[in-house]
């Protein structure tokens, strides 16, 4: 046994050393040692590009762009020394130096997201030195399939370059066509809902009227082009001043007409609701479509169409006029937010459609139909039969090899067989990745709901099984947390010891893991939508919504103007409201940990006792989402300048430290109880401060009293920090209001504050920019984004100061108009 062992390490020793033996020619490493290392790399940057989005993580966006400059710059250098390595080039480096190119540019096609569409140009000069590596005569058994794959891959750079610049032109003539089919939408007529009580009638009933179109807008647009451009053609015998006043009584704006001249070309949500909602593939809740996922699928993609007019300051028209604004804002509240899981469901598979269109090439592709998606299959196709048929010749080659040929190839066939593989997987895996896509899947969709022939058994199983399988958009539902009163993090000493003893390092100024969106929490953040519809309720006015029905007086400091300053000073106070509570008030022993003293709706952390209240749900959720806003801070996901809010959360960080520093010095970094932590920010209660306008904006009365010329000159030192006057002890101001004033009623305060957040996550959500949301579609898709994506639908919109009030539309020229100039 050991003998084998021996034999076995003995050869692999001895490929190693013939491998990374020097090559006699160029006297450095072989070039077949250069192309297995840039084959490795190749597949390595396609690994990364294939795991997901990496442009929100700058570590990862710094080695995929090194990597994607040191692959082709290794490219073109193996192949250098294919040319320098001998008088002629052998069959296997005219093998390797196509499979190369095909390669390199291969993990370019398939990768599901990019940073933006570069010009090929590099690409097209290493497949021309590969085509000069071919000039050489080799024999016909690869002289043919070797051309082949080099004529196919260049067609694909070619074509994919041409169909990338004309899809992006054809979204953005699609993006305004949409922009002004809203403009007329709710004037157009509804059709006639067949009459009965059944969930799928009903539904049917609901989307009466919502003509949001899903598709084929596209062909529309093509059609009129083609028009025009046929009647430029007569005119073109007529007199210059003739065609000049014949065309400038002509008007441009293409009116879409969904259930009339434009009946066959377009899919709207009513028409997807109507028509097939006795279909065996688009069938409502109880037969085909459990859930209607399916349907949801189309419904959005067309609220994705709605919501990119936000990139790009193109006018929202619906929501300018009541009938429009209350027609979608009733789609919203009354189907939309009917359930939870279909509305996080909706705007996940929203925003992925978001994200396609800025990091990724399948809006580019499927622009124009299903034209371009399937000549890309074709090339594919005949790309990976072209090279799987390299894997037979492969073989040959050995016996063909010159005696005298200086150059060391020891597993030329292996190599190349590798390769052959890794190429034809990569274009198989390209061709799932979008057939499966939910472009795809869209496209299919509407095409069963315009032709009827489709709605066959045997195409309708077809279809069934496409779209069980593919991308499923599924958002997994957590949310960052950033406490910075509470946040340590907990490592795992090396020995066995009792869990009291393991060090505790805090972290203040990071993010420590995550938290499950819990139900209960998504249904507190919704019922708080609707309550706003349902009310008539600003979203601005999230102080009052939420403390607007309590009995008890509760102030607050109403001289905060900004987001930032809003979110530390109410998490400061919710978070010393949440130590006073379970140090005091339930003599709980607080176990640090990322999300102290909660696991569920049920779990407040207690050995002798599980407390199940009312109340556990809504302390949940306040302190969730106090500490998620604390992280969208650090994030930059605030309305607020980022730069700004960044100092100002190293600030307060800075100020929290000082004002527990005698206890750190007495406890241990990292070692603090969290009642000394409360202690100490509320210490700062009693600090003077020089400004007296910074009291009397709060209106507490006799709960802070003036401050005296003595207190002023005996101020202790803060080492430079105004802790007087700063938000930190704001945040401790309210926080002692808040205990005083709930005292003995802990299921209002957290119910109070539970509304509060809900509140102000949604003003959060609402005053935020799209283009910081969409810089951030890049990453894992936040919670902020799809409640965005929620009150933008619903017609909620911001203060004027953060909001996106897009140019007036008679400040944009049409884009058909434009077009014909």
């Amino acid at each position: 046994m050991s003998s084998a062992k021996a034999k076995a390490a003995a050869t692999i020793l001895l490929t190693l050393e013939k491998l990374f033996m020097l090559d006699i020619a160029t006297h450095i490493a072989s070039v077949e040692l250069w192309v297995l290392v840039t084959t490795v790399l190749l597949v390595w940057r396609f690994l990364l590009d294939f795991s997901g989005p990496w442009f929100g993580k700058p570590s990862r966006m710094f080695t995929v762009v090194t990597m994607e400059i040191l692959n082709q710059n290794l490219v073109m250098y193996t192949m250098g020394l294919m040319q320098l390595s001998g008088a002629r080039v052998n069959d296997y480096f005219q093998v390797w130096a196509v499979l190369l190119v095909t390669l390199q540019y291969s993990v370019k096609i398939g990768r599901p997201y990019t940073r933006s569409k570069q010009v090929p140009l590099l690409d097209l000069m290493s497949s021309f030195w590969s085509a000069n590596l071919l000039r050489v005569q080799t024999f016909e058994l690869l002289r043919i399939p070797l051309w082949l794959i080099w004529a196919l891959n260049a067609v694909r750079i070619i074509v994919l370059f041409v169909t990338s610049s004309k899809g992006e032109t054809e979204n953005q003539e699609s993006m305004r066509l949409v922009s002004d089919y809203m403009s007329y939408e709710d004037h157009l007529p509804a059709l006639a809902a067949a009459a009965g009580g059944s969930d799928d009638e009903q539904e049917v009933s609901e989307m009466a009227g919502c003509k949001y179109l899903v598709h084929g807008e596209h062909r529309v647009l093509k059609e009129v082009q083609e028009g025009r451009r046929e009647g430029r053609r007569r005119l073109s015998s007529c007199f210059r001043r003739e065609r000049i006043i014949i065309e400038s009584n002509r008007s441009y704006k293409i009116q879409l007409d969904p259930d009339g001249v434009h009946k066959d070309h377009l899919v709207t949500v009513e028409k997807l609701w109507r028509d097939t909602s006795k279909s065996r593939l688009l069938g409502g809740a109880s037969t085909a479509d459990p859930g209607n996922q399916r349907k949801d699928l189309c419904l959005s993609f067309a609220m994705y169409k709605l919501l990119r007019r936000r990139f790009y300051d193109l006018p929202v028209h619906e929501l300018t006029r009541p009938q429009g604004k209350n027609k979608i804002r009733k789609l919203v509240i009354d189907y939309i937010l009917k359930d939870c899981e279909r509305a996080f469901r909706i705007t996940g598979v929203e925003l992925s459609f978001l994200q396609d269109l800025f990091y990724s090439k399948h809006a580019a592709v499927f622009a124009g139909g299903a034209m371009v998606p399937l000549r890309s299959l074709l090339l594919s196709l005949s790309l990976a039969a072209a090279t799987g048929y390299i894997a037979y010749p492969a073989r040959y080659i050995p016996e063909r090899m010159d005696p005298a040929d200086r150059n060391r190839i020891t597993h030329g066939v292996f190599i190349t067989r590798l390769m052959v593989g890794i190429i034809v997987l990569k274009e198989l895996l390209e061709i799932f990745l979008y057939v499966l896509s939910r472009w795809a899947k869209v496209l299919m969709l509407c095409k069963y709901v315009q032709h009827q022939c489709l709605r066959r058994p045997m195409v309708e199983m077809a279809m069934r099984f496409m779209l069980f399988f593919g991308s499923k958009a599924k958002w997994i539902q957590t949310v960052s947390q950033q406490n910075l009163l509470v946040t340590f993090r907990v490592l795992k000493p090396a020995g066995v010891l009792p869990p009291l003893t393991w060090r505790m390092v805090l972290c203040r100024g990071e993010t420590v893991g995550t938290t499950a969106l819990k139900d209960y929490t998504k249904i507190a953040i919704l019922d708080t939508l609707k309550k706003l519809e349902k009310e008539g309720l600003a979203l601005d006015n999230y102080f009052s919504n939420a403390f607007r029905s309590n009995e008890k007086v509760v102030e607050w400091p109403r001289n905060l103007k900004v987001d930032t300053h809003i979110i530390l000073v109410w998490h400061i106070a919710t978070s010393l409201c949440e130590i006073n509570f379970f140090n005091t008030v339930k003599k709980l022993r607080a176990v640090q940990r990322p999300r102290p003293f909660v696991d569920g709706p049920n779990g407040i952390r207690n050995k002798r006792k599980n407390y199940e209240s009312v109340w556990s749900e809504q302390y949940a959720t306040a302190a969730t989402l106090s500490n998620y806003c604390t992280y969208l801070v650090s994030k930059d996901l605030v309305p607020d300048n980022p730069i700004v809010a960044g100092m100002v959360l190293g600030e307060v960080i800075q100020e929290i430290d000082h004002v527990t520093s005698k206890f750190n010095r007495q406890w241990g970094r990292g070692k603090l109880p969290f009642i000394f932590v409360y202690n100490g920010l509320m210490e700062t209660v009693h600090k003077p401060c020089e400004n007296t306008d910074h009291h009397q904006s709060w209106g507490w009365g006799p709960d802070v009293e003036p401050v005296t010329p003595e207190q002023v000159r005996e101020k202790e030192d803060d080492g430079g920090l105004h802790i007087g006057c700063s938000i930190t002890r704001m945040g401790a101001m309210l926080g002692k209001h808040l205990i005083k004033v709930y005292e003995g009623h802990a299921e209002g305060l957290w119910s109070d504050l539970a509304n509060f957040w809900t509140g102000f996550l949604l003003h959060l959500a609402a005053n935020t920019r799209a283009a910081t949301h969409g810089r951030h579609l890049a990453g894992d898709s936040e919670l902020i984004t799809h409640l965005w994506a929620l009150v933008s639908h619903a017609g909620f919109r911001g203060n004027a100061i953060h909001g996106e009030e897009g140019p007036d539309q008679e400040d944009i020229p049409d884009i058909n108009q434009a077009a014909n100039q």
